[in-house]
């Protein structure tokens, strides 16, 4: 029985610390991050491709939004450009599909003037 608490403690130990330990790969003298061009003004709720619209979900009701608006994909490579329309309801807008092809869940995105 006590043999068995001993490697009972010692897998846990082993569990707790680990096997092996990562150094970190970043560098001490990188860069900084320049700041994104774009901010961000909702998610893509629907499509339809056949009217050529979708219905984006703002995150502030108070958004006022330029012209053109542009699509991102999880890589944020911009995948779609949209032009909102008037119709609005509570966060919701819908947009006209201008060009390439949006996807549900997708971030809409504005140009900022950075």
């Amino acid at each position: 029985m006590n043999r068995q608490l001993v490697w009972l403690a010692y897998l846990c130990a082993l569990l707790i610390t680990g096997c092996e330990t990562h150094l970190s790969t970043g560098k001490l003298n990188a860069p900084p991050l320049s700041p994104s061009p774009y901010s961000r003004v909702g998610t893509i709720t629907q499509v339809d491709r056949d009217a050529g619209t979708v219905v984006v979900k703002t995150d502030s009701r108070q958004t006022r939004l330029p012209e053109e608006l542009l699509v991102r994909n999880s890589r944020l490579e911009i995948i779609a450009v949209l032009r909102p329309t008037g119709i609005r309801t509570g966060s919701s807008i819908g947009m006209v599909i201008l060009s390439g092809d949006p996807r549900v869940g997708a971030d809409v995105v504005q140009k900022t003037g950075n």
